[in-house]
Parts: C-alpha cells; sequence; structure tokens
C-alpha cells in the first residue's frame, strides 16, 4: 500500500510545473499576478469571498491618500483609542499629522490609527467605510464589501484575492504610499513629543527577500494569516496575495521566484524604428517617428500587435517634434505601450500666391458697382 502511495505522489508532483501548482503552496486563496499587465502567473480558488483582516488597510490607506491633505494635523478623538486589536498606542487629544497616522496603520497595523484617519477624512466610520465601498465600486470589484476601516471581523467584511491585488496595484501607483509600506521603520511623535514613537514594520518580506517593497499583513483567527506583497525586478513588479496561509512568508518567495524566472523583457520598438509618411493639404511629404524606446515584460507566449492613429494630412505651420499620432502596442489584446509619432522636420506655411493682374481689374470693377 505504502509502495501505490508514493507512486501516486510523484505522478502528482511530476505533473505540476512547480511551484506553480497549488500542491506547491499552503493558501486557501492565492494569486500572483504582473502589475503592468494583470497577467495571473499563480492561481489558488482567487475569486472565492474571503475575510482579509488588516489587509483592509490597504483600501484605508488609499482612500485616505485621495481625500486628506498629508501635512493636516489630526488631534485624536477618543473613539480611536483602546481599540480592538493591533494599535499605534494612540492618546486621546495628542496630535499628529495624517503621514504619520498612516505611518502607523501600514507599518504596525493600528486599529487606532484606521479609526482616527477615517473619522478625520469621513466624519464618521460610517461616512469612511462608505467611501471605501464607493472606491472598491469604481474600480470595478463585485466581490469586495467593507464594513470597518481596520479588518476586524465581521461576516460582511470580505473580499477577494484577485480583487485585493487590484486594490493593490492602484495603491502603488501613488508614490507616498509606496514610499510607507516599503519602510522598516519610522518615527513620529507620542503625546506630541516629536520623537516619541517608533513604529516597527510587520512586514518581514522587506528583510526576507531583496526585492521585495511591501506591502501589508493581516490576521484574525477567523481570516487566518493574510499576506499581500509585491517585489520588483529588472522593471518588473509582482504582486501576491494569500488569504489563509499558515505558511505565507515562504509561499510568497517561491511564488516571486517563479514569477521573475518566467519573466522575459520586450523590446517592442527602439527610438524612431516606427516611421510614419504624412502628407500636407498642398502634397508636401512629412515624416513622423515614434520618441522612445517601446518595451514590455511578457510571461509565456505571446502575440503583439501594433496601431497607429494619425490624421489625414498634417497642417502647417508645425515644428520638428510636434506630435501628429500616436502607436500603441498590444500583446496577446491588451496595450501595454503607446507613444507620440513625432515630426522629424519642420513645416513651413505656404507664402500666399499672387494675384493676377487681370484677376485685380476684375475685383476692382466689383468693388466700383457695389459702391454705387
Amino acid at each position: 500500500m505504502k509502495k501505490y502511495i508514493t507512486i501516486l505522489l510523484m505522478i502528482i508532483i511530476l505533473a505540476c510545473d512547480m511551484p506553480f501548482c497549488a500542491y506547491a503552496y499552503s493558501a486557501r486563496s492565492m494569486i500572483l499576478l504582473d502589475k503592468a499587465t494583470d497577467i495571473v502567473l499563480v492561481d489558488i480558488n482567487s475569486d472565492k469571498r474571503m475575510p482579509m483582516a488588516s489587509t483592509t488597510k490597504i483600501m484605508t490607506a488609499l482612500v485616505v491618500l485621495e481625500n486628506a491633505d498629508l501635512s493636516k494635523n489630526v488631534v485624536i478623538p477618543a473613539q480611536a483609542c483602546g481599540v480592538e486589536g493591533s494599535s499605534m498606542y494612540l492618546i486621546a487629544g495628542e496630535t499628529l499629522s495624517v503621514k504619520d497616522l498612516l505611518y502607523g496603520l501600514m507599518l504596525t497595523s493600528g486599529n487606532d490609527a484606521a479609526v482616527a484617519l477615517a473619522i478625520h477624512v469621513g466624519k464618521t466610520q460610517e461616512n469612511f467605510v462608505e467611501m471605501m465601498n464607493e472606491k472598491a465600486g469604481t474600480l470595478g470589484l463585485q466581490n469586495t464589501n467593507f464594513v470597518n476601516p481596520s479588518g476586524l471581523p465581521d461576516d460582511n467584511h470580505y473580499t477577494t484575492a484577485k480583487e485585493l491585488a487590484i486594490i493593490t496595484s492602484h495603491a502603488l501607483d501613488n508614490e507616498t504610499f509606496k514610499e510607507i509600506v516599503s519602510t522598516q521603520t519610522a518615527k513620529v511623535p507620542y503625546n506630541n513629543n516629536p520623537d516619541g514613537r517608533t513604529l516597527k514594520n510587520h512586514n518581514k518580506l522587506l528583510s526576507m527577500y531583496d526585492s521585495a517593497i511591501g506591502v501589508k499583513t493581516g490576521f484574525t483567527k477567523k481570516a487566518g494569516r493574510c499576506l499581500v506583497s509585491a517585489a520588483q525586478q529588472d522593471g518588473v513588479t509582482l504582486i501576491c496575495v494569500t488569504l489563509n496561509d499558515g505558511d505565507d512568508w515562504n509561499d510568497h518567495i517561491a511564488a516571486f521566484d517563479y514569477g521573475f524566472s518566467k519573466a522575459t523583457k520586450l523590446v517592442l520598438a527602439q527610438p524612431g524604428e516606427i516611421n510614419v509618411s504624412l502628407e500636407t493639404p498642398d502634397g508636401r511629404a512629412v515624416t513622423a517617428v515614434n520618441k522612445n524606446q517601446l518595451s514590455t515584460v511578457v510571461f509565456g507566449q505571446y502575440e503583439t500587435k501594433s496601431v497607429i492613429k494619425a490624421e489625414k494630412f498634417v497642417y502647417a505651420p508645425k515644428t520638428a517634434g510636434d506630435a501628429v499620432g500616436s502607436v500603441s502596442f498590444y500583446v496577446n489584446g491588451v496595450q501595454v505601450a503607446q507613444d507620440d509619432l513625432c515630426l522629424t522636420q519642420s513645416i513651413e506655411a505656404p507664402e500666399p500666391k499672387k494675384e493676377l493682374l487681370i484677376t485685380r481689374i476684375i475685383n476692382k470693377i466689383k468693388s466700383f458697382f457695389k459702391g454705387k
């Protein structure tokens, strides 16, 4: 019997393109995708609705960043103090900036920071949660719902690994968000003492994996261990999300190693390689070219297509370098790059034609009779 079991396990292992297959990971739900193209490299139940614990705070931070002045001072309300769960230990009446609170939110996963920010931005926690759900709607998310800004357990508080990756991708477009989640330690005021608090990032992946750039940990008994991370190598940014994963650190490292091993940089066009011939209305030929190198990253098999858009005629006057069209590149049907098509030479306006003598005489006679 043991022999048959061994053979079966060998077949299972050989059938998998390790570590892509589900057998390689401990997560109940997982996704690994390329940020630039949304290409999914690992997918394990990524559309399953699940609790996400403090990874909720990625959306909290995104809504704050889009709706608040980072330098604005916040007087900590009593409602934010002594909140259940992880904390940055805020004191009622002390003052911190919005940015200070964002560090407390994302590094130490402060539920108190989440409440303070929610009240500051939304006036009430309930209004802020509505803003979170509205943002989810604008991102096209259909399997995400927020009940609070911190991630405390609630049956109606859920997302999916795929939609959490979408939220993270948008958040990473914000430079302040990237700065915060990649920071391992930060100092913020404590009871109005400028150097009073040292915050340490709970995301151990920042020290475990050289290419890691964030993003957020989470844990409750109901949700289990949750982790959202991002890593960057040679211009490629991968996002990994695991929900309810007892071995999340190792799973994310294995997933990133797998993803980067599959990435190939594809140069779509060198500067000036796209050469388009155009005309002016009076028949003069002009040339337009792309300005920049265009490239993307591909994973596995791919098909490329380029689409050029330009007006039928180029009207003078124009200066060399003026954009007169565009070129877009698509990989497997998804637009991955675009550049302007710019003139290689200036175009002067044509000189006005001299009026013939007979035309001038006729025009004067017409004017004479009109004057009568």
